[in-house]
């Protein structure tokens, strides 16, 4: 890892040395680390600026995402969870009293390309996606039995906030995509966790003033239409849950690290993806 610097600024930023040429500023991502061996905190430390730069692995070049690679397999080696499915074991499920696969959590960096074709901002692979969709964040809802991979979709920048019924709260004009999974484990496997596809959540992102009343009369309701757009608001009086008759396999993943507030899973595509944990104010859905 000697070819990778990180060094933070007084300003909050980060200074990224990638080999010996590309120099990059990026914004920091705030850690929270209870890690106290300090090679695993440093490996963690040039993780999350490594994810920072590469914007969640959208923008990595094949180089950095080799280097990224590198410092998951060099960071797996301090796991300090035995058991991360613990929680969605199937025979006798529970709750470990160390570091938990369940709770909310947010992607920082991703190379697989299902996801990083998501943004046509950035890819370069072909999508069905129209140019101007815009893809705001992605997250995991872990609630056994159930995974939730969870997207959200902003409101694209070309729409005029004049329009009737698109909002004026960009912010708060947000969709939730939910693939909903049945998830399972078992104590003879425990890092590995297979997926069943059982259904589709649509769902409103944001919370307007209008629509954290407990009124419900139709002023209030057209402030909310008015505020976040006619979609968002529907969708937060009444969310979409699709589901099927029977359930499709889905995949597996690998938790290759987990701690307090990190998680590091490898699929059985052998795509990575790292997510942090969600904490009180920062959860977004």
């Amino acid at each position: 890892s000697s070819n990778r610097i990180f060094s933070v600024n007084g300003d909050g930023k980060e200074t990224v040395t990638v080999g010996e040429e590309e120099i990059r500023e990026v914004d920091a991502i705030p850690t929270r680390s209870s890690v106290t061996d300090p090679t695993a905190k440093k490996l963690k430390e040039e993780l999350f600026s490594m994810a920072s730069a590469t914007k969640r692995g959208f923008s990595a070049s094949r180089k950095e995402r080799e280097q990224v690679r590198s410092i998951i397999y060099d960071l797996m080696k301090y796991n300090p969870t035995k058991e991360p499915a613990a929680s969605y074991y199937t025979s006798t499920p529970n709750e470990p009293s160390g570091p938990s696969l369940s709770g909310k959590w947010t992607l920082i960096y991703t190379d697989a390309p299902d996801i990083t074709s998501l943004d046509p901002s950035t890819s370069s692979l072909p999508s069905l996606l129209p140019s101007t969709a815009k893809l705001g964040r992605i997250g995991q809802e872990c609630n056994p039995p159930f995974i939730k991979n969870v997207i959200e979709w902003e409101k694209p920048d070309w729409i005029p906030l004049y329009l009737p019924l698109v909002g004026t709260d960009s912010s708060s004009s947000t969709i939730l995509q939910k693939v909903c999974c049945e998830a399972s484990s078992s104590p003879t496997n425990p890092k590995i966790v297979n997926l069943k596809l059982v259904g589709l959540d649509l769902a409103s992102g944001g919370t307007s003033s209008s629509s954290s009343s407990s009124s419900k009369n139709s002023d209030s309701f057209l402030e909310t239409i008015q505020e976040v757009g006619l979609l968002p608001t529907l969708l937060n009086q009444n969310p979409i849950e699709l589901r099927g008759v029977i359930t499709l396999p889905f995949g597996t993943f690998e938790i290759l690290y987990l701690d307090e507030e990190l998680r590091i899973i490898k699929t059985g595509q052998n795509y990575l993806a790292v997510n942090v944990r969600q904490k009180g104010t920062e959860e977004w859905f």
